[in-house]
């Protein structure tokens, strides 16, 4: 029989390789992961972030420590909690992991090519896009509208471009409402 002292959650960090494969969330802070580059594609693997050195946040582990009624023991259980979400920005420095960061610069020059001699719209769609990775394409952020109506405007080819590009990011909800 146990009695429940009291329980403590402590975060967990996520190893990532550098394209965003999730290899882990359940990594303790002292722990380092046993691989050093990605199964899936190769890349290096990191758990902090290369702007700040901050650790990558992933699940949560509950610690409950207990007393054993019997024999008067202390006793510590431990339950970790997997989070399978692969961060697009550090919550540290708000600057963008390497995934974001590479996506980030291919849909640039996606854009650059596929909206070749409108600079300006080339802009609002690219800042758009940036406001729509960090809200992770809220359909309720203002931002969607906006980009739709700007997305209407580049034409069908570069529309098509666009949406394609996004594929790999948005979800599908997000996907369906730039179709309609």
């Amino acid at each position: 029989m146990f009695e429940t002292i009291k329980t403590v959650k402590t975060r967990l960090k996520s190893a990532i390789c550098e394209k965003g494969h999730l290899q882990t969330s359940l990594l303790e802070f002292s722990e380092n992961y046993e691989n050093l580059y990605c199964k899936e594609c190769g890349s290096k693997i990191i758990d902090k972030c290369p702007h700040c050195n901050a650790e990558i946040q992933g699940g949560m582990a509950c610690h409950t420590v207990a007393r054993d009624i019997v024999y008067n023991q202390p006793t510590v259980d431990t339950q970790k909690y997997s989070n399978n979400t692969v961060p697009k920005y550090c919550h540290n420095c708000g600057k963008p992991y390497p995934w974001t960061e590479e996506f980030l610069n291919i849909y640039k020059e996606t854009l650059s090519l596929a909206l070749e001699n409108e600079a300006e719209l080339q802009n609002k769609i690219y800042n758009a896009t940036e406001e729509l990775v960090k809200n992770n394409f809220d359909l309720k952020s203002p931002v969607a509208n906006f980009f739709k109506l700007l997305l209407n405007k580049a034409g069908d080819l570069a529309k098509n471009v666009v949406v394609d590009t996004l594929s790999s990011v948005a979800s599908e909800q997000f996907l369906q409402f730039l179709a309609k």
